[in-house]
């Protein structure tokens, strides 16, 4: 019987040596060949690797083409009767041979894994610790094994078992795919305990999580080939999901499902227009009847107040994915939109009022819709986006305020873009036509039939007096502002700094052009931090990139610091209620 060991080796000139030192220190009783596949090394090691060519079977790659084509290459290149699969680094302790190789040796079994988990080892760093643990249990109920290590190196194979094996893998998907296939072929996988001597980053440890990522698909791709297609190439997608809706469970465990003094009207006036009760002095409220008209969908299995949540938890999922889109057209950058939509979702108002029998989740996700087609205008210059645009920004002026502010963007960007007064002209009119061929006719049949417009419930609103200090607004003004995105500021200042600190940065104009629809509450003479959120996505773009560092070891710090800002915007506004703060500051002031 014979022994064919196959090393994938790539950039590892300090360990290879030593690890071929520790095999041939190991007694086995049959004959044994060593197959190196250096994988395009660039630190030396191939220059080793050749010097051991008398010695070993050594296959060299010109390029670098992963460990599952190093493996693959060994494969074709093995002669013995056992296959068995080392590592060139020192994590895996060959005298543990013996027990792996013996029972395949004596015929009991065709496949032998060596589990770091049924010995106690040092567990590696908790993200690879979990992520073995998920992918030996993803493993386990998708074809039906009992293996408690599926990413372990330490694999052995009968000879014609592995090679009568169609494998496809370049990269770490090794594992998860011979596991794959093995399990569909009929054969059981048997463990051994081995010892671990875990490696960092640091130490030249090159498995990442985003090769978990891929593990994990390759263990679906092969149970259910069409779903593993239809995820590939969507992981933003499915982890902005994901995000959302563990976002979304942790608001519904802290804070419920919310009301405010605003929803007692919503409800009427939902009630009114399924022909249940009169609208009194809802009114107003149906002058932006486009929420009113979807939440109305929902009413009859719901009720109203239910029913705006519902529209809003659908308006909460596409907001997540709008800004993703947004910051991605902005950035060209999946880790910084990523962070922008952990900013946005966790946001205080978002948190507290997004999700409440209200509107306003409604009108950030129109207004983060026209924005990000705007964006697209601007970057692509396709006509059907300013109609696009103006659609959609006179859609969501119908369903809440903030929704419509979009149009002071584009206007802005219009003005600061290097155009000459006939274009400007052109697009505006584009656009007002878009916009306005929504709103008008809407707007004139609220008029027609109630006798109430947008300039009534405008006067209306300007009317309200509240009789505060100067230091009392002050006070109240720096509460709400700090509200916005408390410990996140931080992030917020950092990004200003690296985004204006160039004066030819490409993005200085959308900045800029931002700046008008995030002041657009002041205009309200009541300035509740929903309200203020509509400068929502300028600050949480700013904070993508202040929380975006170069160095490994400053990511990692600012990684930190995001989940205290996560633990401080879920905890401090139920720990310290905000209206009892400010009760407090009425009575002082």
């Amino acid at each position: 019987m014979k022994l064919s060991t196959i090393i994938p080796v790539y950039n590892e000139k300090d360990t290879i040596l030593k690890i071929l030192e520790k095999i041939e220190a190991v007694v086995l009783p049959f004959e044994r060949e060593i197959i190196i596949v250096d994988d395009g090394s660039t630190d030396g090691t191939k220059k080793i690797v050749e010097s051991l060519k008398d010695k070993y079977k050594v296959i060299l790659h010109e390029e670098n083409q992963g460990k599952g084509s190093a493996i693959r290459t060994g494969i074709r290149e093995a002669t013995g009767d056992i296959i068995l699969i080392q590592d060139a680094d020192l994590e895996y302790d060959p005298q543990d041979y013996p027990s792996l190789i013996e029972p395949i040796s004596n015929g009991r079994e065709s496949v032998v894994y060596g589990s770091r988990n049924l010995k106690k080892n040092k567990k590696s760093t908790l993200i690879f610790y979990l992520g073995g643990k998920f992918l030996s249990w993803l493993s386990n109920l998708l074809y039906k094994t009992k293996i408690t290590d599926e990413a372990t190196c330490y694999k052995v194979f009968k000879a014609d078992v592995l090679k009568s094996i169609p494998l496809e893998c370049k990269k770490f998907e090794f594992c998860p795919e011979v596991t794959a296939k093995v399990a569909l072929a009929g054969y059981q996988i048997h463990e051994v305990p081995i010892s671990y001597y875990p490696r960092l980053k640091q130490q030249g440890k090159k498995i990442s999580w985003g090769d978990g990522w891929e593990a994990s698909l390759t263990l679906i791709k092969y149970r259910w080939p069409m779903t593993a297609e239809f995820i590939k190439g969507k992981k933003s997608y499915l982890f902005i999901f994901l995000l959302a809706l563990l976002n979304l469970m942790a608001i519904y465990l802290v804070f419920g499902w919310q009301s405010d003094r605003d929803t007692v009207s919503y409800v009427k006036a939902i009630n009114y227009i399924m022909g249940d009760g009169e609208i009194g002095n809802a009114l107003f409220r149906l002058i932006k009847p486009v929420g009113l008209w979807l939440a109305a969908i929902f009413q009859p299995l719901t009720g109203a107040e239910n029913a705006l949540i519902v529209e809003n938890i659908l308006f909460y999922f596409g907001s997540a994915f709008v800004i993703f889109k947004l910051a991605k057209q902005v950035f060209g950058d999946n880790k910084k939109s990523h962070l922008a939509v952990v900013f946005f979702l966790t946001a205080y108002p978002v948190l507290r009022w997004g999700l409440a029998a209200l509107t306003d989740m409604g009108g950030w996700f129109f207004y983060l819709l026209s924005l990000y087609i705007a964006v697209l205008f601007f970057t692509k210059r396709r006509v059907g986006y300013i109609y696009l645009s103006g659609l959609v920004s006179g859609l969501g002026l119908l369903l809440k305020e903030t929704g419509g502010v979009a149009a002071l963007f584009f206007v802005s960007m219009l003005l600061l873009e290097n155009l000459n007064w006939k274009e400007r002209f052109a697009i505006t009119l584009r656009y007002s036509m878009a916009f306005l061929a929504v709103v008008l006719p809407i707007s004139f049949f609220i008029f027609f039939k109630f006798g109430y417009s947008f300039y009534h419930w405008f006067v209306f609103n300007q009317e309200i007096q509240f009789h505060y200090s100067f230091l009392q607004s002050a006070l109240y003004a720096v509460e709400n502002v700090f509200s916005i995105m408390f410990l996140a500021w931080f992030f917020v200042i950092r990004g200003v700094y690296l985004e204006f600190k160039e004066r030819e940065n490409p993005r200085r104009n959308f900045y800029l052009a931002l700046i008008l629809p995030s002041l657009s509450f002041l205009i309200w003479p009541f300035r509740l931090v929903r309200m203020m959120f509509i400068a929502g996505p300028l600050l949480c773009l700013l904070a993508a990139q202040g929380a975006t560092f170069k160095s490994r070891k400053a990511q990692v710090i600012s990684y930190v610091a995001i989940s205290l800002v996560l633990v401080f915007n879920f905890s401090f506004p139920k720990l310290v209620d905000l209206s009892l703060l400010q009760d407090i500051l009425d009575k002082i002031l």
